[in-house]
């Protein structure tokens, strides 16, 4: 009997559904689901089909070459330990596209299910971590991406950003299944995720949100024959394009503007008679103020102490120098940087200089346009030679410099599976890199990664497959299949996607479900 109620199609489908939970709340879930699939394919039998359907499937083949890939170059590869532990974390890329494609058949409503609980997994995500910002718990948040509780906040961002596409997918393509008050919860889905995204700071999560959903747009406005559906496509991506552009064009601008000191020439000494250190020539703001004028170090190491248990000359929470964070602070409220300075400092603003936020604008966990003033600074203090270490966005240059030069000393075949780490840590030794030893970190672009371990000829593959499945059986019409490979695509550019368990199962998994969902599940 029970065998009749629970068979390998019940725990095939309860390993998906593990999957899914998974990926946004537990990395011994990814590990567990993969468990699962194995036994409910081994229970379903029939291996003589299975196998035959492996060898008619083209597309298998070249999506585990991938994964294949990882197994030539430990031909050239030095450093074993850190080759079986990459192509450990790679498996999903070979295990998970063959079991689904030859498990048991499912229905319709397991495969909207699987996605259903994907959603829900995420919203409970987003619970625990406003549990966590509310200050409901004893764990400490002093950045914003610590929320993200149990997955990188740039993982989540993703994951957040495919269930708002799969939510417009549920409301638009099978809208006649649900009900008006299903509807409506729909959309405060939608919605509650948007908001968490600008909540969460994911720059990453929103950026891809909107660029996929401009692609989408342009893609419906050329292939929409109906005039009044055109004219709506082009409203909406007019308006979010001048809306994206406005928002950016205001930032940039605020953040440039100057205020000149009142007087035209500049105070010698502070009012205890010790001398100012002046040097316009600097050229650095924050919020229009000068920031390296009126520089008292003498008060400001003493009046500091006094307020203080991090020592000035120490570095604040993030990695950078105190002193340098507590002068641009200074600067951002138009104080001087004196012991009086630093006596009209609250002491709220105290802990925000000790946990490396230098502005005070950029003060409360949650702050997109905050965020997006860092960036501009960043790239502003990059540009005029300042250091680039602990600054997610302007580092991604000299990770992408140090990758390119890797590529061009071994162009066609890499460095091999197991010598990537390797590589970077003499690129960056060799080229006298100006990133310190703790962010001499890999390339943090997936091309540019697989360049560097297989080559050109490594990357070209990874390339081929990704666009051979989109347009194999005409695949970009798939709506979910075309979202998930847009997100992708874009994600690589600026992360290592598949460089860990989380990212390569999430890739893997639903890049399989979608190209072999007509096969493997029923949808009459």
């Amino acid at each position: 009997m029970l065998t009749k109620k629970f068979g390998a199609k019940e725990l095939y489908f309860f390993g998906f559904l593990v999957l899914v939970t998974g990926l946004p709340l537990s990395k011994f879930f990814i590990g567990l689901s993969s468990f699962i699939l194995f036994a409910a394919w081994l229970w379903s039998g029939d291996f003589l089909h299975k196998i035959q359907l492996w060898y008619q499937n083209k597309f298998l083949w070249l999506f585990t070459g991938i994964f294949a890939l990882h197994l030539l170059a430990l031909f050239y590869t030095r450093d074993f330990d850190y080759a079986l532990n990459d192509i450990r974390i790679k498996l999903p890329l070979f295990v998970l596209p063959m079991l689904i494609a030859s498990g048991p058949i499912l229905e319709k409503k397991h495969f909207l299910s699987i996605l259903w609980v994907f959603i829900w997994a995420n919203f409970i995500g987003t619970l625990a971590s406003m549990f966590v910002l509310l200050g409901f718990s004893n764990i400490e948040i002093h950045e914003i991406r610590n929320i993200s509780l149990f997955t990188s906040h740039i993982r989540f961002g993703l994951l957040i950003c495919f269930s708002i596409f799969i939510l417009g997918y549920f409301f638009s393509t099978e809208k006649q299944k649900y009900t008006a008050l299903q509807k409506v919860l729909i959309l405060f889905l939608i919605l509650w995720f948007v908001i968490f995204l600008v909540i969460m700071e994911s720059i990453t999560g929103i950026s891809v949100l909107v660029i996929t959903t401009l692609i989408l747009l342009l893609y419906h406005l050329y292939f929409q024959r109906e005039k009044k559906y055109k004219i709506l496509f082009t409203l909406l991506f007019v308006g979010l394009s001048l809306g994206v552009y406005f928002y950016i064009n205001h930032a940039v601008v605020e953040y440039y503007k100057i205020n000149q000191p009142k007087s035209g020439t500049l105070a010698l000494q502070t009012k205890y008679g010790n001398l100012y250190e002046h040097t316009p020539e600097s050229n650095e703001y924050e919020n229009g103020n000068q920031v390296w004028i009126y520089v008292c170090k003498p008060e400001l190491k003493a009046a500091w102490a006094e307020r203080s248990s991090i020592a000035y000359d120490a570095n604040d929470r993030r990695g950078q120098l105190l002193l340098n964070t507590l002068v641009r602070f200074l600067a951002s409220k138009g104080l001087k940087k004196d012991r009086d300075g630093v006596e009209q400092l609250s002491h709220q603003e105290i802990q925000s200089i000790e946990n490396g936020i230098a502005n005070v604008n950029y003060q409360g966990i949650s702050n997109l346009n905050g965020r997006i003033h860092q960036i501009i600074w960043e790239y502003d203090h990059y540009k005029k030679g300042g250091d680039p270490s602990g600054h997610s966005v302007v580092q991604r240059f000299e990770y992408w410099k140090t990758a390119y030069k890797i590529v061009s000393k071994n162009p066609w075949i890499g460095v091999g599976t197991g010598n990537v780490e390797q590589a970077f840590l003499q690129e960056y030794y060799e080229s006298k890199s100006p990133l310190s030893m703790r962010w001499r970190l890999r390339s943090h672009n997936q091309y540019l990664t697989f360049a560097v371990a297989f080559g050109l000829i490594g990357a070209a593959y990874f390339l081929f497959v990704m666009f051979y499945a989109l347009f194999s059986k005409n695949q970009y019409k798939e709506y979910l299949f075309s979202v998930f490979w847009i997100m992708m695509m874009l994600s690589m550019l600026s992360e290592d996607t598949l460089e860990t368990q989380a990212g390569v199962s999430f890739f893997a998994f639903f890049y399989s479900l979608f190209m072999f969902k007509n096969n493997r599940f029923h949808f009459d």
